[in-house]
């Protein structure tokens, strides 16, 4: 059971290697940025998504 506020997503063992290796290599950027583990890594990454695609459709809608 996770903590309350927060859900278990479940990611296959290559994209898991491949997030852990990411973070140890950009490790002192991603602290700038409150990024200190694999789920906060996860976290970052799929709000910055959802950002840029929101940006992308309000601002240039037909290169979607």
């Amino acid at each position: 059971m996770p903590v309350k506020g927060y859900k278990t997503i479940t990611v296959s063992e290559e994209a898991y290697n491949k997030l852990a290796q990411f973070l140890e290599e950009h490790r002192k950027e991603l602290e700038k940025q409150d990024v200190r583990s694999i789920s906060g890594l996860v976290s970052h990454l799929v709000m910055y998504v959802i950002e840029a695609d929101d940006i992308l459709r309000r601002r240039a809608p037909w290169m979607r």
